[in-house]
Parts: C-alpha cells; sequence; structure tokens
C-alpha cells in the first residue's frame, strides 16, 4: 500500500508547550509511520529534540515567516503554505484550528494542490491575550462566524475534540467525527516517590497544593483563579498555588498576586515537559476557564488520581470519572474555594489508567482513530 503523505499545520506555539502542537505530537509518536508520513508547519520552532526527532522518522518541518504587519503575516502565511503545498504533492492537509479564521487561511492556501483537506477543531472560543473581548477579539469573533460557511468544499474532512468543539467550528448542517485527545496513561499513574520529590524540589512541605496547567491567557481565567485562591487561603493559609505555564498575561497575573499578599503562597513554575510528574505534588487541580475545546489537563488530573474542578465551560466529555466536578462561574470565588477546601486530605489517589482508557482516552486508541481516518478518506478519492 501506497504511503500516505499528509501536512499538519496550523500550530502557533513549539512542540511540546501549546495543546493542539501536544496533542499533534502524541499523535505523531503514536501513528504507524509505515503507512503515514507526516510534515509539520508552524509559526514557531520547537526545541531540538522534536526537531532531530522529526528528521530522524523522514519527516519535516516548515516554518512560517512573521511579520509585526497583520495583513502581510496573513498574506505570507497564504503564499507559503500553497508554495509548500504544491511542491510536496500531500494527499491530506490537516489543519489544526482553533477558530474558522485561522482555519480558513490554511484552506484557502491548500486547497487547489491536495486531495483531502482535515479541519480539526480544538476549541470553543476566541483566544485572547487580554482579560476581556477587545476589538480585535470582536473583529476575529466576526470573521470567524463568516468563515465557518466560506469552508464548504467537498475536500473537506470535520473532526473534533468535542461536540461544543464542533458546534463552535462548524455549521449545523455538516457531520463532525471526534477524536478524542489521548494520553499515555501510564505516565500519569499517582507515585508516592515522584510526589515527594516534586513538593520537596517546589518546597511544598505539607501544604494543601491546589494544582492549574495552562497558557496564561483569556480563555484560563487566572484573575478568577486568583480570586478563588484568595479565599482559599483566608480559611487555610497553610495552602500553596501551584500555576504551570506561561503566556501574555502572566506578569498581570504576578502583580495581582503581589497586591494580593499572596507571593509565598504563588508558584509560577513556568512551562514543562514532565507535567505528568507535576501533578503528582498536587492535592486537588482546578480549571475555571472560561471556555476550553476539551480540557485535556482535567483528563491528565484524573488520570493522576487527583480530585478535579472545572468551570460550567470545559465541555461535557472532560469528565471521565467520577473525580471530576463542574461548577458554574458565575458562583462565586467564595463558594469555589469552599468546594475546593473540601477535597483537603478527603481521598485516596488511585490508579485510574483503566477508567480512562475505558473513556477511549488512551493516546494509542486515539492515534489509531486519527490513522484510520487518514487512510479512509484517500481511499474514498
Amino acid at each position: 500500500m501506497k504511503k500516505i503523505k499528509v501536512l499538519e499545520t496550523g500550530f502557533t506555539a513549539p512542540f511540546g508547550k501549546g495543546g493542539m502542537e501536544v496533542m499533534a505530537w502524541e499523535w505523531y509518536e503514536n501513528i504507524d509511520r509505515t503507512k503515514v508520513t507526516i510534515d509539520f508547519m508552524g509559526t514557531a520552532l520547537s526545541d531540538e529534540k522534536y526537531v532531530k526527532y522529526m528528521a530522524d522518522n523522514g519527516s519535516k518541518f516548515f516554518l512560517i515567516e512573521k511579520s509585526r504587519n497583520t495583513v502581510i503575516r496573513i498574506i505570507k502565511k497564504i503564499n507559503y503554505v500553497r508554495k509548500t503545498a504544491r511542491e510536496n504533492n500531500y494527499d491530506i492537509v490537516h489543519i489544526h484550528a482553533a477558530n474558522a479564521w485561522m482555519a480558513f487561511q490554511y484552506y484557502i492556501a491548500a486547497k487547489p494542490y491536495c486531495s483531502r483537506i482535515i479541519i480539526h477543531s480544538h476549541s470553543t472560543g476566541i483566544g485572547l491575550d487580554s482579560t476581556k473581548m477587545n476589538a480585535v477579539g470582536k473583529i476575529k469573533f466576526i470573521l470567524h462566524k463568516i468563515c465557518r460557511h466560506l469552508m464548504n468544499s467537498k475536500k473537506i474532512i470535520r473532526l473534533c475534540c468535542s461536540e461544543t468543539a464542533a458546534e463552535w467550528m462548524f455549521p449545523k448542517k455538516y457531520k463532525a467525527a471526534l477524536i478524542k485527545n489521548g494520553i499515555r496513561t501510564s505516565d500519569f499513574v499517582f507515585n508516592e516517590k515522584i510526589r515527594k520529590n516534586v513538593r520537596k524540589k517546589i518546597g511544598a512541605g505539607n501544604r494543601f497544593v491546589i494544582g492549574h496547567i495552562g497558557r496564561f491567557s483569556y480563555s484560563k481565567n487566572h484573575d478568577f483563579l486568583i480570586d478563588i485562591f484568595e479565599e482559599v487561603y483566608k480559611k487555610n493559609p497553610d495552602s500553596l498555588l501551584l500555576l504551570i505555564g506561561m503566556g501574555a498575561l502572566e506578569d498581570r497575573i504576578k502583580e495581582k498576586v503581589r497586591n494580593a499578599g499572596l507571593e509565598d503562597n504563588v508558584i509560577f513554575y513556568g512551562t514543562s515537559d514532565k507535567v505528568n510528574e507535576l501533578y503528582n505534588a498536587m492535592d486537588c487541580f482546578v480549571l475555571p476557564s472560561h471556555f476550553e475545546g476539551l480540557g485535556i489537563v482535567a483528563v491528565e488530573a484524573q488520570a493522576a488520581g487527583l480530585c478535579a474542578l472545572c468551570s460550567d465551560a470545559v465541555p461535557l466529555e472532560a469528565k471521565a470519572t467520577e473525580l471530576l466536578e463542574f461548577m458554574p462561574l458565575s458562583e462565586s470565588s467564595l463558594a469555589w474555594a469552599e468546594k475546593i477546601l473540601g477535597y483537603n486530605n478527603s481521598y485516596e489517589r488511585r490508579d485510574m489508567s483503566a477508567d480512562i482508557k475505558k473513556e477511549g482516552y488512551d493516546i494509542k486508541t486515539s492515534a489509531k482513530q486519527l490513522e484510520e481516518i487518514y487512510i479512509g478518506c484517500t481511499k474514498k478519492n
């Protein structure tokens, strides 16, 4: 059988850093590359280990040149995608996107030069680098609404990470296949030895550690998270908030923490390629997002045996076990804090890998499903 040639694109963060990028890389490592050849395209360089791994496995990475001018940046992107698709004869261009406006730019460039285009919805809202919907956000939202209807070619295969993500990206008349964001379940099994080592490293001692993983952006709602933790701290000063991630709003959140006098109780950890170990150090996980495509970190937290409290904006599909609970964002920070304090020493961590696999969140299952879609959609040509 002829190997299927795929270009995966739409990436804006280095591999191992952003949600889409982490997920795409996990699929890449677990897909059968005797059947599928995958190249990547994005706007950010990754660590050398990712670049080397691609080269060792016969894959290429195409870097889209950036520009400060928005119009020039979009024109350069479209021209580069068009040139790359034309010169490399891909069977499939797989577009990973958070909104239809982003997807549309890749779609119009690749459409004439490949047999199939996959548009894969990974979000349910407009990502912002501010704490509220500004003028730029409103323009992006309008463009998103328009472009949803412009991507109507019969070449398109539609994928989503949740039903909510499908509703966000595609008009109702189109069906989207659900590809669950798989994880390496065995990597997240709770380990007491790792817990002790990580807690020692971060200086947690015997404190109650509340964890959060996410880019500092509007969608993750760090502002409200700090409000919640402030209420937690009032009732239990022996608490610690562990924030893992980076982003445009990080300095603003640091300032809020300083103004609240919580510097000694909030850790800004930065990014990590060993987040599976960091879950061990936590006593509960909190995700008060304004929106999520799925909220894979909530699935990871459950795999690590953690109680997880998520906003009602997180898709229902994130609930893989009884460990996850939802709470409305309309509830007060005090109500959230009281719920979180109830997790302190109230449960025993256990191996949840069987439960996670049963719900279809194992990476091997997920990668196999994507592989079958690649093979199936090329056979239909």
